[in-house]
């Protein structure tokens, strides 16, 4: 027994310095607080709202989200670099990219400002969304997040994962703060918008705070600029590929139904993506570790593989909550006003499952630079919207289209990896 005993805490001592596991747990933390607030956000908004200003809010959020792929892109990107320029401990180099981002992002922002002022109109009108500067203000919120994606993903590529994990934490305290008290007093969805834009806003200043060390050294010319923009056009066929994924769906039925019912799958959406936030703090750490990993001459395999296992045991779990106690759930999260949702929970949350599982291979594969295997996302993601746009009579038909999407891009993955990668 003491033999076995012996074992075991040596085990356990193991995974505890593994990277991946030290570096998920700072980024669980985080992830976990943010991940609670980004629900308890949604709490307060579909039960102080009604279900039509509740849909509002989420289009606006999924549009953000469409909006902001070009970000993800950027982000993945610096990730990468940074990762790389860590491993040589080049912080010259380090200051060098952080500095070539910043400046070019601004004059980014300023053309996203003209831009989102002078579409505000037609895209207020296909979302049926009467205060077209709702959409205004939504684009001013994703011009500032650019700015926090250059030090967020900074951060993450240094492997400062505590950092990074204490700034998500403090936004999304002030996040769910601000929401509540914007509809408490009555400023209802102008109030909630208008709340996003000044939280990113202060999320942009904290996460500056953790990199002044960076400034400390002398910036060290590099040639850069065109390698990375050509790197950058891969690197976002899969990202915009899984943004698409997970965010198309609620835009089109906030388009083809009723804006009631546009609440109702709102509400559903946000309960399927617990098992999405619950295994993101997995992917956040997979990708740089496994970066770091291949500039450093050794295989990732093995990160890549206990990545899997703990995002399918996670999400397998939650899947069979869903499936056994559909009403409880409904009920924790928006009262029994939703409860014609409960018998949709099954099904989107083995779409979420199998999503997890797509997107870890979307981050290796970046890792590792597999090039074309990463343009099947947006091809299935385009497949997922034509689809949609064919047959969305039902949740049941929208869902089902989506699982078929998701599955074939998840048998793609499998069928590539255990052919050229094993």
């Amino acid at each position: 027994m003491d033999l076995l005993a012996g074992q075991m805490n040596k085990i356990l001592n193991k995974l505890l310095r593994h990277e991946l596991i030290k570096g998920s747990f700072f980024v669980f933390i985080g992830s976990t607080v943010g991940n609670f607030s980004a629900y308890l956000f949604h709490i307060i908004v579909g039960r102080m709202l009604k279900p039509e200003e509740y849909a509002v809010i989420a289009s606006l959020i999924s549009f953000l989200y469409i909006a902001g792929f070009p970000t993800a892109m950027f982000n993945t990107v610096i990730v990468r670099k940074m990762a790389s320029l860590s491993a040589k401990n080049d912080y010259q180099g380090i200051k060098s990219i952080f500095n070539f981002f910043l400046i070019r992002i601004l004059f980014f922002c300023l053309a996203i400002t003209i831009f989102f002022f002078i579409v505000k109109k037609p895209i207020a009108d296909f979302l049926k969304i009467e205060n077209s500067m709702l959409i205004f203000i939504t684009g001013l919120t994703y011009a500032f997040s650019l700015f926090s994606t250059v030090n967020m993903a900074t951060l993450q590529g240094l492997l400062k994962f505590f950092s990074y994990s204490w700034i998500q934490i403090v936004y999304s305290i002030f996040k769910v703060f601000v929401t509540f008290m914007a509809i408490f007093f009555g400023f209802g969805v102008f109030g909630v918008t208008t709340g996003l834009l000044i939280i990113t806003i202060l999320y942009c200043v904290l996460s500056l705070k953790p990199l002044a060390f960076v400034f400390k050294y002398k910036e060290r010319k590099q040639t850069f600029a065109i390698k990375t923009y050509l790197s950058a056009m891969w690197i976002g066929m899969p990202l915009v590929g899984m943004g698409l994924m997970v965010t198309t769906d609620l835009l089109l039925v906030k388009h083809f139904f009723s804006s009631f019912d546009a609440g109702l799958y709102a509400a559903m959406s946000t309960i399927g993506r617990v098992i999405l936030f619950a295994t993101s703090s997995i992917a956040v750490v997979l990708l740089p570790l496994s970066t770091k990993k291949k500039e450093s001459g050794q295989s990732s395999r093995k990160v890549f593989e206990l990545s899997q296992l703990l995002s399918i045991s996670v999400s397998l779990l939650i899947v069979l909550i869903y499936f056994y106690y559909p009403d409880f759930i409904v009920t924790i999260f928006y009262g029994k006003n939703y409860h014609s949702i409960s018998s949709y929970l099954g099904l989107i949350g083995i779409y979420f499952l199998f999503y997890n599982i797509s997107n870890l291979f979307v981050n290796y594969y970046i890792s590792l630079r597999k090039q074309k295997i990463l343009v099947f996302p947006i091809v299935c993601a385009v497949t997922q919207v034509v689809l949609i746009s064919l047959f969305h009579s039902s949740f049941s038909q929208i869902l089902y289209v989506m699982i078929s999407s998701i599955l074939l891009l998840l048998i793609i993955f499998v069928l590539y990896y255990f052919k050229y990668e094993r």
